[in-house]
């Protein structure tokens, strides 16, 4: 246990940040972290979230998802259910 975390999940990025890379706001991040559980930052000492590059990676697969017409709640499960499986978002594209 301890250790660095994996590459993916090192939180280097604050929200504006996130938010500025992505294209989506940072009222949008926080509402779907609330209601879907997408994206999972981290949160530093003083409670700002942190976001790796797996994190902005979801980011941007649900907003591709969203952006080609799926709901929200359905984006979401299919970016989880990538990240149970280890799978990459970048390239993904989603069911037929």
């Amino acid at each position: 246990m301890g250790g660095p975390a994996p590459p993916d999940r090192d939180p280097k990025y604050r929200i504006n940040a996130v938010a500025e890379m992505t294209g989506v706001p940072t009222a949008t991040l926080r509402a779907w972290e609330r209601r879907y559980g997408v994206p999972t930052p981290d949160r530093s000492a003083n409670r700002y979230r942190l976001y790796g590059e797996g994190e902005v990676a979801a980011v941007r697969a649900m907003a591709r998802r969203l952006a080609e017409g799926m709901a929200a709640s359905e984006a979401a499960a299919w970016v989880r259910a990538r990240q149970a499986r280890g799978e990459a978002l970048e390239e993904a594209q989603p069911p037929a």
